[in-house]
C-alpha cells in the first residue's frame, strides 16, 4: 500500500508479532538503533 500511495508509516510497538507483519523493523536500545531486519515483500 505505500509504494501504491507514495507513503510511509511509522509503527512503534513492543508487540513482536506485530512488528513482524512489516517490512522492516528497526530495533532500539538506549534511545540508539541497535538491529535492522529486512522482511520479505510478500
Amino acid at each position: 500500500m505505500n509504494r501504491q500511495e507514495n507513503t510511509t508509516l511509522i509503527l512503534v510497538t513492543h508487540n513482536l508479532e506485530l512488528a513482524e507483519k512489516t517490512q522492516r523493523i528497526l530495533q532500539m536500545k538506549g534511545g540508539k538503533l541497535v538491529n535492522e531486519r529486512i522482511l520479505s515483500l510478500s
